[in-house]
């Protein structure tokens, strides 16, 4: 509907300005006058899409009908028009130098032809004026953009806001009842010594879920990222996990400093946690890292057994995690290589700028 318009409204301009140049009598003369009309006018119609490019041509032209003559202010209506398209240009070369190029050039002819005030002076004043005219669209412009922005991120804000508090009702309830039937196992019922561990391990983790999902919902309201928390609680997540049975190297991870080491250290939490829940206890995980060319590269290889075959595709983590590597552009990909499931993340060092 905008480009509609945006055509439209082009060529009405080009029309009326062209009615304008007629009405002056200039481009009604010689071929040569005709064509030169022709080329000040017709380039108008793209000067959105290439400012720079047509504001050259039709500054050129115009300087031949002011040469071919008569000389009149009027000739120069097409460069006011190609200048305050040009100062909206993204490159500095083009909005300064093609336009202070072609006003100086045009000027110069008109002080030939109708001297300093009535040329020169004159028609630097208009250009002048043209141009502003255009750079204050440009920042009224930037700022509606710079507005919408925001009030697109607030809207997010807010959905990421009200998603996270209900995702935290559903699991303080749930969590709950999981840790009050664990309590009163581990209460009353005869248990060994491995199996009394593992109740702990189950208690311990669903309390430092609901912890941790509280302390989520105090970043979302202080709009405060700490992306070095993540990596801080990877040994405590992996320590966990070996002792509900999956089994780890003992060595610590390598992870990198700042967002791009967060990211990484949820790559291995999620795809670490789907091992243990899709192939049980006992299943062997290898972690690996590196930094090379400016990329964290982290590679998480565990089992395959048959009850993993389902996680292929399904994990809601991974996918998420996917797609947040790509805004900051990474990748991820996951799935069978041979009788192992491969889990692998290219995360750019440093990722964003790391405050």
């Amino acid at each position: 509907m905008l480009s509609q318009f945006r055509a439209r409204s082009d060529v009405g301009m080009i029309v009326l300005v062209g009615a304008l140049l007629w009405a002056s009598g200039l481009g009604t003369g010689s071929w040569q006058a005709v064509l030169a009309g022709a080329v000040q006018l017709l380039p108008l119609a793209v000067r959105r899409q290439a400012p720079g490019v047509v504001l050259a041509v039709v500054g050129a032209a115009t300087v031949a009908q002011l040469l071919l003559g008569p000389p009149r202010n009027v000739a120069y209506v097409p460069v006011l028009l190609g200048l305050y398209t040009v100062a909206a240009a993204p490159r500095q070369a083009v909005r300064w130098g093609v336009a202070g190029g072609v006003a100086v050039a045009v000027a110069v002819v008109m002080g030939e032809v109708k001297g300093l005030v009535e040329g020169t002076l004159l028609a630097l004043v208009v250009f002048g004026l043209a141009w502003t005219l255009g750079l204050e669209r440009r920042r009224h412009v930037a700022d509606r953009a710079r507005i919408a922005r925001h009030e697109v991120e607030r809207a997010a804000a807010e959905r990421r806001e009200r998603t996270a508090r209900r995702l935290h009702d559903t699991l303080a309830h749930t969590t709950t009842v999981m840790l009050v039937q664990a309590e009163a196992l581990r209460t009353t019922s005869e248990l060994s010594g491995a199996d009394r561990k593992r109740v702990d391990a189950i208690l311990s983790a669903g309390r430092e879920a609901l912890t941790e999902v509280r302390q989520t919902l105090r970043d979302l309201a202080e709009d405060d990222e700490h992306p070095g928390a993540v990596t801080a609680e990877l040994p405590e997540l992996l320590e966990r996990l070996r002792a509900a049975g999956l089994v780890l190297p003992e060595e610590p991870v390598d992870l990198p400093d700042g967002v791009a080491g967060a990211l990484a250290g949820r790559v291995i939490a999620e795809a670490a946690t789907n091992a243990l829940r899709h192939a049980g206890p006992g299943t062997r995980v290898r972690i690996s890292t590196r930094i090379r060319d400016r990329e964290s590269q982290v590679e998480i290889v565990s089992d395959l057994h048959s009850v993993a075959k389902s996680a292929e595709g399904s994990g809601f983590g991974l996918a998420s995690l996917t797609a947040e590597l790509a805004e900051h552009g990474g990748r991820l990909e996951a799935g069978p290589r041979g009788r192992r499931w491969v889990v692998r993340a290219v995360i750019p060092v440093p990722a964003v700028p790391t405050p």
